[in-house]
C-alpha cells in the first residue's frame, strides 16, 4: 500500500474537534449519573446459638404462673440433645412455666426479619395434647413481637421435635422465652435444648 493511501485511510477514521467535545460531554453525563445512583444495600446479621452449656443459669431464668417449676441443668449428657446442658419445664395446673432471657439484636423497624427454632422433647407419658410456646416479647410493653404455639402429641416417646418462630421486630429490647402451657389433671414435662435465633437487617 502506498504512502498516499495510508494517509487517506487514517484521515477517514479520525475525529473532528467537535466530535471529540461531544464524546466528552456524553461521558461526563454518564459519570454523573453513575455517581447519583443509590448506594448498595447494607445487611447486618445478629445470631444467637445457645445449647445451655457453660453455666446457663447465669443468663437464663425460670418463670412460673400456677405452680410449675423449671430446672436449668448443665450436667446430664443423657438428657441433653447435645452436650450436657438443657432445661426441663413442668406445669401441672393452669398457667405456664417458662425459661427466658433478654436479647438485643440489631433492629431497624420494617427492615429486620428474625427466624429461629428450639428443640423440645416430651418427658412423661400422658394422653393429653401438650402445648408449648416459643415467644419473642417486647420488653418495654410486654407484648408479643412474635409467638409460635406448638402441640406435642407424642406421649413421652423421647422424640425431639423442632419448634420454629419468625417475626418482624420493631425494637431491639426483646425477651426470648419458651413456655409450657398447663393442662389441669395432667403432668406436662418438656425438655428443651439448642435454641437458635437469627435476625437479618437490610437497609
Amino acid at each position: 500500500m502506498s504512502r498516499t493511501s495510508r494517509s487517506h485511510h487514517t484521515s477517514r477514521f479520525s475525529r473532528s474537534p467537535a466530535t471529540r467535545i461531544l464524546a466528552a460531554v456524553v461521558l461526563s453525563a454518564a459519570a454523573i449519573g453513575a455517581g447519583a445512583s443509590p448506594a448498595s444495600a447494607r445487611t447486618v446479621t445478629w445470631t444467637l446459638s445457645d445449647g445451655f452449656e457453660n453455666n446457663p443459669a447465669a443468663t437464663w431464668e425460670v418463670g412460673s404462673s400456677g405452680g410449675g417449676y423449671g430446672i436449668i441443668y448443665s450436667f446430664d449428657t443423657g438428657m441433653a440433645r447435645g452436650g450436657s446442658g438443657g432445661v426441663v419445664l413442668d406445669q401441672t395446673g393452669n398457667g405456664f412455666t417458662s425459661v427466658g432471657k433478654p436479647i438485643a439484636p440489631v433492629v431497624v423497624a420494617g427492615a429486620t426479619w428474625c427466624r429461629g427454632y428450639v428443640w423440645a422433647q416430651r418427658r412423661v407419658y400422658a394422653t393429653n395434647t401438650l402445648t408449648v410456646n416459643f415467644e419473642a416479647i417486647n420488653s418495654s410493653t410486654w407484648t408479643y413481637a412474635g409467638v409460635s404455639r406448638y402441640n406435642l402429641f407424642g406421649p413421652g416417646s423421647g422424640r425431639w421435635e423442632q419448634i420454629f418462630i419468625s417475626f418482624h421486630p420493631t425494637t431491639r429490647n426483646l425477651y426470648l422465652r419458651v413456655s409450657v402451657i398447663g393442662t389441669p389433671g395432667y403432668v406436662n414435662v418438656v425438655n428443651f435444648d439448642d435454641i437458635y435465633l437469627r435476625c437479618t437487617t437490610t437497609y
